[in-house]
């Protein structure tokens, strides 16, 4: 392995991140299905291309993020994800709320698990969330579904409960039974994501 040019795929990767956000929010016509495709997407560059001595170009990793939309637009049309909001309780296995928010916290951005919570938990209608993220109703629902998803492949995993300030909030939250304490976590102001925390995620 070429440790230079793994370095130097790190390197563009993180230079090109900011256009192919962009590409990704206009591709898929709103923030948040934009934010997961850049997330998959990255994961797959990182995880694909870095190790190895092929060079990362723009073009590549657009395509990469095309093909990952047009299997997630597939992958609902099978589920029927727009037709019915399935009904699931995850957080409901979790006897320790701090294991809960610990859960969300490590595998999702704030944003999408302020989102869970207040949909799951305090029943909060599509259109209240839309209106906080200032998004969509299908975008929300969209990524509702995701994450849904997701956390039933995550049900088996062990989760330890993190002494961390962004647990300590949405374990409040659930205790409390409060989500005002949410509210300013799904504000449109505050940043989804960042290179270097997809790096960490990938």
């Amino acid at each position: 392995m070429n440790h230079q040019q793994e370095q130097t795929n790190e390197e563009r990767l993180l230079e090109y991140y900011p256009a192919l956000h962009r590409y990704c929010c206009q591709m898929t016509g709103n923030v948040w299905d934009g934010e997961d495709v850049l997330q998959d997407t990255m994961s797959k560059a990182m995880h694909t291309y870095v190790p190895q001595e092929n060079t990362i170009t723009f073009s590549l990793l657009c395509t990469m993020a095309r093909n990952t939309w047009r299997d997630q637009l597939r992958k609902h049309k099978r589920a029927g994800a727009w037709e019915q909001e399935p009904s699931h309780q995850p957080l409901l296995q979790y006897a320790d709320l701090q294991t809960a928010a610990a859960l969300l916290v490590t595998h999702f951005t704030p944003q999408q698990a302020a989102m869970f919570v207040l949909k799951e938990s305090f029943q909060y209608s599509l259109l209240d969330i839309a209106t906080m993220c200032g998004t969509t109703e299908g975008a929300v629902k969209s990524t509702l579904f995701r994450m849904r998803s997701k956390l039933q492949l995550l049900q088996n995993e062990e989760v330890v409960a993190q002494d961390d300030a962004m647990v300590t909030i949405f374990t409040q939250s659930l205790l409390q039974q409060n989500p005002d304490l949410l509210r300013n976590i799904v504000s449109p102001a505050l940043q989804l994501t960042t290179p270097n925390a997809l790096m960490c995620a990938a």
